[in-house]
C-alpha cells in the first residue's frame, strides 16, 4: 500500500485527524504485505514511529529502502541511479517529465521489493523457574512425537503460506537436542537462561534478515 501525504482532505478537518486516519489504514495491511512509504515526505515520516506492519520506504533520501539518486531531468522525462539496500540496482527511465514522476516510478519498484515470511522459532523450551526449583540433576526429557508435531508445524507454514516462506530452522540448522537428560542438553540451543553455549547459539542467529537473504540467493 503506497503512503504519502499532499493535503488535508475537508472531511478530516485537521493535519491530526488524517494522519490519525493514515495510521489506521496502514496498520490494517495484512501481515504478509507492506506498506510503501514515500520518505521525502515529512508528514509520512512523522508517522512511521506508529506503523506496525513491514514499511517499504523509497524517495531520494540516503535513509530510502529504494533509493534514487543522480537524478536527470530533461522535458521528455526523468532518470535516475536505483540503490536498494545500499546496492546498485541500475538506472530508471521514465518518458514523463518532473521529479514527481521519477519519485513515483521508485514507489512502484518498491512495490516489487521482495516479501518473506521468516518462521518462528519450533524447537523445545525449558522454563528458568522449573531449572531453578528442580535443578539440573532432575532429569529433562521431551514428550514422545514433540519433534514430529514441531516438523509438521513448519510444514504446515510452509503450505499455507501466501508468501515465500523460510524456516528457521532450516535457515540456522536447528536440531532437537540428542541428550535432553540434563541441563547441557536442552541449554545449548537456548539463550534465554544465560548458558555460555545458548548465548553463543543466539548470537548465531541475531541477524535473521541477513541469513534469509543469503539463504535465498
Amino acid at each position: 500500500m503506497p503512503l504519502h501525504i499532499e493535503k488535508v482532505s475537508h472531511s478530516y478537518g485537521t493535519v491530526e485527524a488524517l494522519e490519525e486516519a493514515f495510521v489506521t489504514f496502514a496498520n490494517r495491511v495484512p501481515f504478509y504485505g507492506a506498506v510503501i512509504a514515500n520518505l521525502d515526505d515529512p508528514g509520512v515520516r512523522r508517522l512511521l514511529p506508529h506503523l506496525h506492519r513491514r514499511v517499504v520506504t523509497y524517495g531520494f533520501s540516503p535513509q530510502a529502502d529504494v533509493q534514487g539518486r543522480a537524478v536527470t531531468l530533461t522535458p521528455a522525462g526523468g532518470s535516475c541511479q536505483v540503490m536498494v539496500g545500499g546496492r546498485e540496482m541500475g538506472t530508471l527511465a521514465v518518458r514523463l517529465p518532473g521529479r514527481h514522476m521519477v519519485s513515483n516510478a521508485l514507489a512502484a519498484l518498491a512495490r516489487e521489493a521482495r516479501v518473506v515470511w521468516v518462521g518462528p522459532r519450533i524447537e523445545p523450551q525449558v522454563q528458568l523457574q522449573w531449572l531453578v526449583a528442580r535443578g539440573c540433576a532432575a532429569g529433562l526429557a521431551i514428550r514422545q512425537g514433540t519433534e514430529a508435531n514441531y516438523l509438521r508445524l513448519d510444514a504446515h507454514l510452509a503450505r499455507t503460506s501466501p508468501v515465500p516462506y523460510v524456516s528457521q530452522n532450516r535457515l540456522f540448522n536447528l536440531e532437537f537436542p540428542r541428550d535432553p537428560g540434563g541441563c547441557g542438553g536442552l541449554l545449548r540451543k537456548d539463550g534465554d537462561h544465560f548458558s555460555a553455549l545458548g548465548v553463543s547459539e543466539m548470537a548465531r542467529r541475531a541477524d535473521v534478515v541477513a541469513a534469509a537473504n543469503a539463504f535465498l540467493q
